[in-house]
């Protein structure tokens, strides 16, 4: 592919030697009569009229459209480009458009606007501009993740008795501008980046991955799935108004706190099969509701425990000290052992490793349990003000994120990490319980 010069007014016009030239004074019709020609440098001169070029296919070249005149438009039509390179010189206002073109691959275009409809495989495209249409074009899909830069508006559409726009590995990046997705199909694409809004419109998004800013969102009749709980991701922030109506989660992540706090209409939203990322949502399923029951029959287990050893080491003691007062128990030995003793070493020796591992087990349980107790008093507390606001029709009822970072850490770091070797040590210590003997007097 050649470079293009910055010389280019009122040279050469290769496309014009090669087709058939018609048209009025306003507009010129380039026809290709159906062949295929290497572009090479191509400069269209929109000064006196605009370009319409079509029937045929162009490759390898570098097509530059001025000088500055803008409200100018260049049309292809019915043509198919493979590694071809347009751009406006300076800042021209001029539209670019595409109607019924058959393949559009390897192509960079950058305009002032660019409007493709009617196209059938629109692939690995480097689109630029301030506004950016689709229409009824059959799909824009790439080999790896392309970006597509949403700076102004990007808007992708379809008639009702069209098939939808799929999009394949298609990242639209926003920067500050709009975008408007109808009846589209994507697939493992990505929305990131900054946006002023956007809207998604009778939909289906597989594997796609959701992370981008927006200050209004707006999803009309759209159904999110994934293969699994990462391959998708739902995770947008919201600075103002978030619309859903009619949205379906199917398998992805989720976060739901922003649909719980932006969303102006919850009814028609269906996350019963999605995986929902939020830390208020795992601290709130799991130290209250349901789980709260379990939490305290699992206190009740570590207790149990420390409670018999307790009673059984006083009984040891009171029954060594009416030994002392018995003459045929008068001869038994008898040894004085703390009660923190029996509870960290159980009745193994303090020099022994099983003891030592007992010790171990027992402070990870004792560490675990009062967490789990300060986790689930708290979170009760601020599960009953968030029913409080929503009993009262508050928009935002969740607690705020400072409220439970603290807890959030405490459940991640020392709950998590400590629930195996607190239920190793909950087992040992009932088995324990249960191999105490006890005197039975014998009958007969």
């Amino acid at each position: 592919m050649t470079s293009l010069t910055r010389s280019w007014y009122g040279s050469r016009t290769p496309l014009e030697n090669v087709a058939s030239v018609a048209g009025t004074s306003a507009e010129k019709v380039l026809d290709l009569k159906g062949a295929k020609h290497a572009a090479g440098e191509v400069h269209l001169d929109i000064q006196d009229h605009f370009y319409v070029i079509q029937n045929g296919a162009l490759s390898d070249g570098d097509i530059l459209i001025g000088p500055r005149v803008d409200g100018r438009r260049v049309v292809f039509r019915n043509v198919s480009l493979t590694n071809v390179t347009i751009r406006c010189t300076e800042e021209l206002a001029v539209e670019v458009a595409f109607e019924g073109c058959n393949e559009i691959s390897g192509c960079s275009i950058t305009a002032d606007q660019v409007t493709l409809e009617n196209c059938r495989v629109l692939e690995d495209l480097q689109l630029d501009a301030r506004e950016l249409m689709l229409k009824d074009c059959w799909s824009l899909q790439a080999a790896k993740r392309h970006v597509v830069p949403a700076a102004g508006t990007v808007r992708l559409d379809a008639a009702a008795e069209n098939p939808r726009v799929k999009l394949r590995n298609i990242e639209f990046k926003g920067g500050g501008g709009h975008l408007l997705l109808s009846r589209v199909s994507l697939r493992h694409c990505f929305i990131t980046g900054d946006y002023e809004s956007v809207r998604l419109s009778r939909a289906d998004l597989h594997n796609c991955r959701l992370t981008a800013k927006s200050i209004r969102w707006e999803e009309d009749t759209v159904t999110h799935d994934a293969d699994d709980r990462r391959s998708g991701v739902w995770a947008i922030e919201v600075q103002g108004s978030l619309k859903l109506n009619e949205v379906t989660f199917e398998t992805l992540t989720v976060d739901s706190e922003v649909i719980a706090n932006q969303a102006e209409d919850r009814s028609s939203v269906d996350i019963q099969n999605a995986f929902v990322d939020n830390e208020w949502e795992a601290l709130r399923d799991n130290y209250s509701g349901t789980l709260l029951a379990f939490h305290l029959i699992f206190l009740l287990a570590f207790i149990a425990p420390l409670l018999s050893k307790v009673a059984l080491a006083a009984g040891a003691a009171g029954l060594s000290g009416l030994a002392l007062k018995i003459p045929f128990l008068h001869e038994q030995q008898y040894i004085q052992v703390p009660v923190w003793q029996i509870l960290l070493f159980g009745f193994h020796a303090m020099d022994s490793l099983i003891g030592w591992w007992h010790c171990f087990l027992t402070i990870a349980l004792l560490v675990y349990n009062v967490a789990r107790l300060y986790l689930t008093i708290t979170i009760v507390k601020l599960r009953s003000r968030e029913e409080h606001l929503t009993i009262q029709h508050f928009r935002r009822a969740r607690p705020a994120p400072g409220k439970y970072a603290t807890k959030a850490l405490v459940h991640r770091y020392i709950m998590k990490p400590l629930f195996v070797l607190a239920l190793a040590s909950a087992l040992w210590k009932l088995w324990d319980a249960i191999q105490m003997q006890i005197p039975v007097p014998v009958t007969g």
